[in-house]
């Protein structure tokens, strides 16, 4: 309680004093032409106005004590002032925990929960540990001095400041490093950007000189524009309990026998100058005995020549190598042995020299080659052992010209969404193996045909059981049936296929394939074993006429593959044609008529006339998919919109 609450007193003679600046400004308004009375009003004026904020202010302190005080009284008829003080913590934990990554305005959550009433203001007091959490982060330097008392000797979050609306305060590298360092010995967190020799310096001493005994989580950046040296790096101390190191550079080097759990590296800083070398990463790696997540990010080295020795890192479940190029991630794969394997991310598409823009063009041996280093160091994983979902994704790309960018994604769960892969730090690690790599367009039938061989045929307990196979732009169709059986024919045991055609299908189209495979003199049936067929295509109206080349009568496509499959005795038993937003369009052309043959026609109408065309039951389903458009800070949102659903009822025999 502010002390004034009570202590202020309005006297009688405060009251006269506005009372006579009151009668004298009107007095002075009223004459003509006296400046000497309006001087002497105007004088009264300023003691009046300090008198009546001060009068103000305590006011509305008394009413929200007040306020405070009836809320309490009213809720401790309710079961919520009853609750223990032990439940109180753990929601108060709770919500801070949730809002942790959003934005400032949200962060502060946890503070007003302490606003329901006293019992609730005492566990917001004792909440030391969120205090000394948000101290710096959501509070900010100018704020540090009245909330750092609350903190007591709780462990330290020693981070950058969020960006709050409305708030123009800037902060230097070195500004923060003179209120942090001091406070160093109380450290759970310290993140830090490095700008110069003198930040490097202090930073340096800080964490090589003594054991901060509660650092968890250390964060280094290179923030500079001049040259970054492969030596460049901190012998740190040994932290006892430090788990969790990221750098950006090659800033740290850690005590044999440390505590790290999870490390994240990214040598993008080193890009155009002297990497460290494959043997001092090796070092590194080594070093960390109980390491379980590790993150690499543009990985590249111009040693050609392979360390002899392998090291084994018997606890690492998940694993993310992106902006790597081919070469330097295959000799380092190949140096490293990971039976604990769970969730694997590997994106060597991503660095490509404009010197040589074709030097990371995977083809097939590379490919085959690739895949047989995994096999290896993946050895005895679930990373490679569960394989019972199939995703590929196969798709152009500019960087460079008549590339393709190829995709490969088993599982051991059902989990169609790829962007839900890049999350770092799961936690709980599924088996997964993601591969994503560049390849020469050109030789799109050999690698569909490499990534089939493989993935059927790899020694595994389990055979897929669903594949979903994702097109990019043209690609299937200019390849022509050849793509399809190249890609599909050797998944023998696949039980249902989801499709994602971008391109329009006409005679390169997945179900051109499968119809054309079922016709007599064919070299046989496609994807025998499904039964159930699911293809997703654009709202595009000419393109979806194209792509299910829609007929009418006994030739109809569709139709036709419908009633072979169920004449052989292994009928469809599910087929959905997923038209994504198709009814977002105002109006639609008939679907039998051109352009000026006839009048168009409001979209969800033409698509229940297509439902009738091919004997489908059209439903319009409304979905709700999460996205992502930030990269190293994601924010989750939900975008809506409606699908129109196709569902073929098998035809009987």
């Amino acid at each position: 309680m502010d002390p004034t609450i009570l202590t202020f007193e309005v006297r009688r003679s405060d009251l006269e004093a506005l009372v006579h600046a009151d009668l004298a400004s009107k007095a002075a308004l009223s004459s003509i032409d006296d400046p000497d009375s309006w001087k002497a009003a105007a004088a009264l004026f300023e003691p009046s106005n300090e008198l009546l904020d001060d009068i103000a202010r305590v006011f509305r302190r008394r009413a929200a004590q007040f306020a405070s005080l009836l809320n309490e009284r009213a809720n401790q008829t309710q079961p919520i002032f009853r609750m223990d003080h032990d439940v109180l913590r753990i929601i108060f934990d709770y919500v801070a925990a949730i809002d942790r990554p959003r934005l400032y305005r949200e962060r502060v959550k946890w503070i007003k929960l302490g606003h329901v009433c006293r019992n609730w203001r005492n566990v917001l007091h004792d909440a030391t540990h969120l205090w000394a959490r948000d101290v710096f982060e959501v509070f900010g330097v100018e704020r540090a001095c009245e909330i750092l008392p609350l903190t007591r000797n709780s462990p330290l979050n020693l981070v950058r400041p969020l960006e709050r609306p409305y708030s123009y305060e800037t902060y230097t590298t070195s500004g923060l490093l003179s209120v942090y360092l001091p406070l160093m010995g109380r450290a759970r967190a310290f993140h830090s950007a490095i700008s110069s020799e003198k930040n490097w310096s202090s930073i340096s001493d800080a964490l090589s000189r003594d054991p901060i005994p509660h650092l968890e989580e250390l964060v280094l950046k290179w923030d500079t524009n001049s040259e970054l040296t492969a030596d460049t790096r901190i012998q740190l101390a040994r932290h006892p309990r430090l788990q969790s190191l990221k750098m950006t550079g090659y800033l740290a080097q850690p005590h044999v026998g440390n505590s790290i759990t999870s490390a994240d590296l990214d040598l993008k800083p080193y890009m155009g100058t002297v990497t460290p070398s494959q043997e001092s990463l090796l070092d590194l790696l080594d070093s960390m005995v109980n390491l379980k997540h590790l993150r690499l990010g543009h990985w590249r080295t111009s040693n050609q020549h392979a360390p002899s020795r392998t090291i084994e890192l018997l606890a690492l479940q998940s694993l993310m190598v992106t902006n790597s190029d081919v070469d330097s991630f295959l000799r380092l794969i190949g140096c490293l042995r990971l039976p604990a394997l769970i969730q694997t991310c590997v994106n060597i598409a991503g660095v490509t020299n404009r010197a040589s823009p074709r030097e990371n063009i995977v083809d097939c041996a590379r490919l085959q080659s690739t895949l047989d280093r995994l096999e290896s160091s993946f050895a005895g994983s679930l990373a490679i052992t569960q394989r019972k979902y199939v995703y590929v994704a196969h798709a152009r790309t500019d960087t460079p010209s008549s590339a393709v960018k190829l995709t490969i994604r088993w599982s051991g769960i059902y989990k169609p969404q790829f962007n839900r892969f890049w999350q770092w730090l799961p936690d709980t690690p599924t088996p997964e193996l993601y591969i994503q790599f560049l390849a020469d367009s050109a030789d799109a039938n050999d690698l569909a045909r490499t990534v089939s061989r493989y993935l059927s045929s790899s020694c595994t307990p389990q055979h897929p059981v669903h594949l979903q196979w994702r097109e990019g732009v043209i690609l299937g169709n200019t390849q022509g049936i050849s793509y399809w059986t190249a890609a599909l024919s050797l998944f023998k045991d696949v039980q249902s296929v989801l499709i994602y055609e971008a391109s329009n299908g006409g005679h390169g189209s997945l179900l051109t394939a499968l119809a054309e495979s079922e016709q007599e003199g064919s070299a046989g049936p496609l994807l025998n074993s499904i039964r159930c067929l699911c293809v997703r295509a654009t709202g595009s109206w000419w393109g979806l006429e194209q792509r299910l080349d829609l007929g009418q009568g006994q030739d109809a496509l569709l139709v036709d593959f419908m009633r072979r499959r169920a004449a052989r005795g292994t009928p469809i038993e599910s087929l959905e044609m997923r038209l994504l937003d198709a009814d977002r369009a105002s109006v639609l052309w008939p679907l039998h008529g051109e352009k000026r043959d006839g009048a168009p026609i409001p979209g969800k109408q033409a698509l229940l006339q297509l439902a009738r065309e091919v004997g489908a039951r059209a439903d319009f389903v409304p979905v709700e998919v999460e996205f992502s458009p930030g990269k190293d800070f994601p924010q989750w949102r939900t975008s809506q919109y409606t699908d129109v659903l196709l569902t073929y009822e098998t035809p009987a025999l």
